[in-house]
């Protein structure tokens, strides 16, 4: 058609199915006349049936009913749109909108220019067309509404049936757990039984009859000392134990103090099950639970900081751990947060409370050797920076303090941002919202004084940034009289002064809309705040007098993390590591409840994953934590009593599991050879073994000690091998040397490597037989390269074991069972998984080096490994060399064996070891 030649286009889901759409629209603007309109609708990003957004027809598959008709399908964005046209010059007016459930994008838009005639647009009334379009629109919207409605149906019926699946699934999940929980007990019992047979019949059982008569004397007292460590616990500590027990007797005499004490520790001072009976056991369970979470403390972890991470993470950080005047007035003097944290008491059997901090202690924020150790653990555990909370109420600052010490104090070099608190202070803290402290007056002139004031934050160059434009979040915009005006003005202060473009984000604390409803670039995801999270209050037993707390399953937004869905707007993810601010509401808070390490890290790698995929700029690849030190809330990663640094041990984890691996590109073919020496003549065997080996280029990395390292370095002269020998002490099997070794594989950008060592098992006949096995298995010219060949056309494979050398972990776990939990948790496995995986026996095995990404990151040092007394099982080492497929498997990795095969096989039937024993 020419040019300028048509007054009123108009297209409806058609630009997705073309191919050269951008010609098209190209083409539609040409033959538009000035002032004409041009309105269009077209699938945008989350259209389900599309699925993707292909770029060309090739990649689309075929509608065989349609005749092999490509199905083109690019669900298009507004920046598609003005990739295509310049859309500010091109029209004098325009508009685009989306509609999240249909995934539509929309657009109106007047061109440039005056009509030549008629530009009042009679012509669609006098022509017909303006009634006949509104009859097809009228049409058209009643087809929508009914589409909607079915949808909602439908959604409604998937819902349930979701919900079905899931509980059988879940049903069918606990009952594979618990039955190989009880197979892996089975065989500990059968091999304790032997154990016991055989110490009951020793000699020195019988000379030690009476000692133990003696210790079964003991076992009342103990027993009665548990019952007043938990009776304390839920009185809120011995202290408050003593002064209850003083005015007991003082006001009702020494009978009744004798029969209250009875009491409290036989029952359980009070404390009953749901139903409000005294329950005998739960005080006894409370303990047993006191001691489980206390063998899980992690401690901090003896490393180098984390430097290397694909995505952000940015911690909120509450700066209120100091005095000043304003909360002296209104709280009392000395208040800060501290002041509600230390007294808390718990609420229900099991709860956690109070809070106590590890390290850091009760610390003041106008400290800056606090400030300073915090950035150290922050760096340390793999966190990019802080999102400091602002208190501004037209021009009255709160807590601002520690922001300026860090501000003006250049050696606290973590990257901050700041996110404006904007709501009023209330007396919300202790159940009194109406009580206004302070409140927010917003005005024009408050917006410039605002953004003029945190501009002084912007050109600090630790200040986290987004495209080169300072990041700066608001709590609530909706507070805002017109946050589309504030925005406004703030952006263009900050282009007349200097600043130029900023990056505005919003947290969902309490709405769920498009950022661009208010003018903003993004929003950020705020757990627990705005969730929705079923309550499971009614599930907890002992709960305290006048308890009137709400309890909620904090594992649901676990759940939820592993199947995001893109809002069609910029989102970053928020996680949560828990959540109880009973030190604020006493028995009246708001409690997450189930919360614990394992299950935080994989939210984390769940938010890190999700954000490496959806966003390509790095700049935008962040994931927020709430919260690093809101310690009246229950939800800090800074250290505690009960869990150490297991949080911030998480989080890290989680930052190296979501971390790909990068070789050097020269290396990437080669193969890293790990060599532990301890048999000198086994070496020899090993390296003509390795000469044979032609097609790959190899690296030895060899390990001995000072006994046979002379004799090592010697024959290495003589080889055609690039080699590196570390001289490493007799400890730790094995095990220790590989880890050691493993620095270096890594520092030296090796993607893969073959482990071996000069393995004799003198304890056993056949060790020559087994030695031989495994060497023959994969120091094959063959072995070796078809299992490069697997890791380059499989990325799923991260380890391949020798073939009849894989063996049921659950089976064979030893007298390891201990070492293997708490270290399998500290890489976000838990052990009923940990069960159902094989390992390498023998220690013996290829493998891509990122799948010991997590193992390595465990950090563990020649402390940790007990001395060479020629142990058989039990000892670190060997929990390591089962550890070895677990951190494969956190990694997400698979494996096989030398067949390459994927093992399906029970694995209990090793001819190398004692039955369900050891290894």
């Amino acid at each position: 058609m020419p040019d300028e030649s048509v007054d009123v286009v108009i297209s409806t889901e058609c630009f997705e199915h073309d191919s050269h759409y951008a010609k098209t629209i190209k083409n539609i603007y040409r033959m538009l006349k000035p002032g004409g309109l041009f309105v269009f609708s077209c699938a945008t990003t989350g259209r389900p049936e599309h699925g993707t957004r292909r770029t060309t027809p090739e990649d689309a598959p075929f509608i065989q009913l349609l005749g092999n008709w490509a199905d083109y399908y690019k669900n298009l964005e507004e920046s598609d749109i003005r990739a295509v046209l310049d859309i500010d010059a091109a029209f004098d007016k325009y508009e685009f909108s989306s509609q999240h459930e249909s995934h539509d994008l929309y657009f109106w838009g007047v061109k440039k220019g005056e009509l030549a005639a008629r530009n009042d647009y009679s012509f669609l009334v006098e022509s017909g067309i303006a009634g006949k379009l509104r009859a097809e629109l009228t049409r058209t919207v009643g087809e929508i509404e009914v589409v909607k409605a079915e949808a909602l149906s439908l959604k409604d019926s998937l819902r349930v049936a979701e919900a079905k699946a899931l509980g059988l699934l879940k049903e069918n999940e606990c009952l594979v757990n618990q039955i190989e929980q009880l197979n892996a007990k089975q065989a500990e019992v059968t091999h304790l039984t032997h154990l016991v047979s055989a110490m009951q019949g020793s000699r020195s059982w019988r000379y030690t009859a009476a000692l133990r008569k003696v210790a079964s004397l003991a076992r009342p007292p103990v027993r009665f000392l548990r019952r007043i460590r938990a009776v304390a616990t839920h009185t809120g500590g011995y202290a408050a134990l003593v002064y209850k027990v003083i005015n007991l007797g003082r006001d009702r005499g020494f009978g009744a103090l004798i029969n209250q004490i009875r009491s409290d520790l036989l029952i359980g001072c009070n404390y009953g099950d749901a139903s409000g009976h005294q329950n005998e056991n739960l005080i006894e369970e409370g303990v047993q639970d006191l001691v489980a979470a206390n063998e899980r403390v992690v401690p901090l972890l003896n490393a180098k900081p984390l430097e290397e991470k694909e995505i952000k993470i940015i911690c909120f950080y509450l700066p209120q751990f100091h005095t000043f005047s304003e909360n002296d007035k209104w709280w009392g003097k000395g208040f800060t947060e501290w002041t509600n944290v230390r007294p808390a008491k718990p609420q229900y059997l099991g709860h956690y409370q109070p809070h106590i901090p590890g390290e850091l202690g009760y610390y003041n924020l106008l400290d800056s050797k606090t400030q300073m150790r915090q950035i150290e653990l922050a760096k340390l555990y793999g966190i990019e920076g802080f999102c400091f909370y602002f208190y501004w109420f037209a021009g009255h600052r709160l807590m601002e303090q520690p922001i300026l010490n860090y501000l003006n104090n250049e050696s606290l070099d973590l990257p901050f941002c700041l996110c404006w608190a904007n709501e009023n202070w209330s007396r919300r803290w202790d159940g009194l919202d109406s009580e206004i402290l302070i409140a927010q007056a917003h005005s024009p002139d408050d917006d410039l004084d605002f953004i003029s004031h945190v501009s002084m934050y912007f050109k600090d160059k630790r200040y986290i940034r987004i495209d080169g434009k300072p990041l700066l979040l608001v709590y609530r915009p909706s507070l805002l009289p017109s946050a589309k005006n504030t925005v406004a003005r703030w952006r263009s202060w900050c282009r007349d002064n200097g600043i130029g473009e900023i990056y505005l984000a919003y947290t969902q604390s309490f709405d769920s809309v498009n950022p661009s409803r208010y003018g903003f670039d993004a929003a950020i995801e705020f757990p627990p705040n705005n969730m929705n999270l079923p309550s499971v209050t009614h599930k907890v037993n002992g709960v305290a007098e006048k308890f009137s707390s709400s309890l909620f399953d904090w594992k649901e937004m676990v759940r939820r993390s592993r199947n995001y869905l893109n809002p069609g707007y910029k989102l970053f993810r928020g996680v949560n590591p828990s959540w109880d601010n009973t030190a604020r509401r006493k028995n009246k808070g708001n409690i997450l409840y189930g919360s614990n390490p394992i299950d935080y890290q994989e939210w984390l790698l769940n938010a890190l994953n999700y954000t490496k995929k959806i966003f390509p700029s790095k700049d935008e690849r962040m994931v927020f934590v709430n919260a690093w030190n809101e310690w009246a809330e229950g939800a800090h990663l800074e250290p505690d009593e009960k869990y150490g640094y297991a949080y911030l041990d998480a989080t890290r984890m989680a930052q190296v599991r979501a971390l790909p691996y990068f070789p050097d590109r020269n290396k990437s073919n080669d193969l890293a050879v790990v060599i532990h020496v301890f048999y000198y003549d086994l070496f020899v065997e090993i390296l003509e073994n390795l000469e044979r080996i032609r097609d790959v280029k190899l690296k030895l990395f060899i390990t001995a000690d000072a006994s046979c390292c002379e004799q090592v370095e010697r024959r290495l002269q003589d080889i055609m091998f690039e080699y590196s020998l570390i001289l490493v002490e007799n400890k730790g099997r094995d095990v220790l040397p590989f880890l050691k070794a493993m620095d270096l594989v890594c520092a030296e950008g090796y993607a893969s490597f073959l482990k071996i060592h000069t393995k004799k098992s003198k304890h056993r006949a056949d060790g020559d037989v087994w030695r031989k096995d495994l060497y023959a298995k994969l120091m094959s010219p063959d072995v070796i390269k078809n299992v490069l060949s697997l890791f380059e056309n499989n990325k799923r494979i991260g380890l391949v074991a020798p073939s009849g050398h894989l063996v049921d972990m659950g089976y064979y776990l030893g007298s390891n069972h201990e070492r293997i939990e708490a270290l399998s948790a500290r890489m976000g496995v838990r052990l009923a998984s940990v069960l159902n995986l094989k390992f390498a026996a023998g220690t013996m095995f290829i493998a891509r080096s990122d799948a010991m990404m997590p193992l390595i990151n465990l950090h563990l040092c020649d402390e940790d490994f007990e001395s060479e007394l020629g142990q058989v099982d039990g000892t670190l080492a060997h929990a390591i060399e089962r550890l070895i497929s677990v951190s494969c498997f956190s990694k997400g990795f698979e494996i096989f064996d030398t067949d390459l095969d994927p093992i399906e096989s029970s694995g209990r039937n090793y001819k190398f070891a004692s039955a369900g024993v050891n290894i």
